[in-house]
């Protein structure tokens, strides 16, 4: 299952960068973390926890800033946040910059039960933006569905423990040998009725 990401229509004027699947630029302070795709599962995953590295071979650190970009050349650029209609400002909607030498916005990585120093895979976390945003709202993304059916990853998720924090709940998976996937299917609970169904890139 892919994740629905709207293409943006807001780019940046960074830096172009390699898209090679093990050669991307690391900028100070902004750590590119390379994702392969974002997938949906609705079976529970068995996994080991590992470390998450960044593209340094770094240990991926709880609460810095990371663009997240795709692996390979010709699938856009990286995550940013926008609106899906004219009529709807508030809350933003994770989407996809068009033009690959766009990073996009950097996201941060928050623990929610972890008992590791680092980002470790196979983990419960939340994912959100520390950038300022015309929506004085929660910035951690969640897992939504429109009343047309359609399924996106929008802002506004909830922090606090209890069953209203579930569709923002995130885990990081191994994809091959150097690149990750953000899975969503929270530890214990598995994957609500909600979110099944097919999702793309558009």
């Amino acid at each position: 299952y892919k994740l629905k990401l709207p293409r943006s229509h807001l780019h940046t004027t960074k830096q172009n960068h390699s898209y090679h699947i093990t050669q991307l630029i690391m900028k100070p302070a902004l750590f590119v973390l390379s994702f392969f795709f974002f997938v949906l599962t609705t079976k529970p995953l068995v996994a080991s926890a590992e470390t998450v590295l960044d593209i340094d071979g770094e240990p991926l650190q709880w609460g810095v800033n990371y663009y997240i970009l795709p692996a390979f050349r010709g699938f856009g650029g990286g995550l940013n946040l926008g609106t899906i209609n004219n009529n709807t400002i508030c809350p933003l909607y994770v989407n996809q910059e068009g033009l690959e030498i766009s990073n996009g916005r950097p996201f941060l990585f928050s623990s929610v039960f972890s008992k590791f120093l680092f980002v470790t895979t196979s983990t419960d976390l939340q994912i959100k933006s520390s950038g300022i945003t015309v929506c004085i709202q929660s910035m951690v993304w969640k897992l939504v569905k429109e009343l047309t059916g359609v399924r996106f990853v929008s802002t506004n998720g909830v922090e606090t423990p209890g069953s209203e924090r579930i569709p923002s709940l995130f885990t990081i998976e191994q994809d091959g040998e150097s690149d990750y996937k953000i899975v969503f299917c929270p530890t214990g609970v598995g994957c609500p009725n909600f979110v099944q169904g097919t999702w793309d890139i558009y």
